[in-house]
């Protein structure tokens, strides 16, 4: 099995959502050739909708057994 380095942010309490409209701009965006970026649009929202967040908090587990194993390894 290998070694996880497991991080999770929980966002506490937030102050309220990005507005979409700020996004439109960049949602229908497209490279020269015309494909478009949907996962990094899709990314990119999600991103922001804990924006302005007052707590957020940060939980850090096996961080000690991860280097542990890393230096055996090396």
């Amino acid at each position: 099995m290998q070694p996880r380095f497991t991080v999770a942010i929980l966002v506490l309490q937030a102050e309220g959502l990005v507005g979409v409209i700020r996004y439109l701009g960049f949602l229908f965006q497209t490279t020269p050739a015309g494909v478009s970026a949907e996962p990094q649009e899709v990314a990119v929202l999600i991103g922001h909708l804990p924006r302005d967040a007052d707590l957020v908090a940060v939980e850090v587990v096996g961080l000690l057994s991860a280097f542990a194993v890393f230096a055996d390894v090396v």
